[in-house]
């Protein structure tokens, strides 16, 4: 997902966090926290950018413009 063409998902992540469901093997559901509201766009889309093109990865770049347009969608969203 992290490599994928459209980097949307990957956004979404680092911008509000995710969370696992909960198992018998790990009943507090693991999650990651949210960083929107530490990082900017230009930040979040060097963070993606190099974690999708480290480890003898290639993928395209994130923009800082394509992360402000999804942060503008999230943050009408109530969840």
């Amino acid at each position: 997902m992290v490599r994928s063409d459209d980097a949307a998902s990957a956004v979404r992540i680092v911008l509000r966090g995710a969370r696992s469901v909960a198992t018998t093997a790990e009943p507090t559901a693991p999650g990651m926290p949210s960083y929107g509201w530490q990082l900017n766009d230009d930040r979040v889309a060097a963070v993606l950018t190099y974690m999708r093109n480290s480890w003898g990865a290639a993928a395209p770049e994130v923009r800082p413009g394509d992360v402000a347009k999804l942060r503008s969608a999230l943050e009408s969203r109530p969840d």
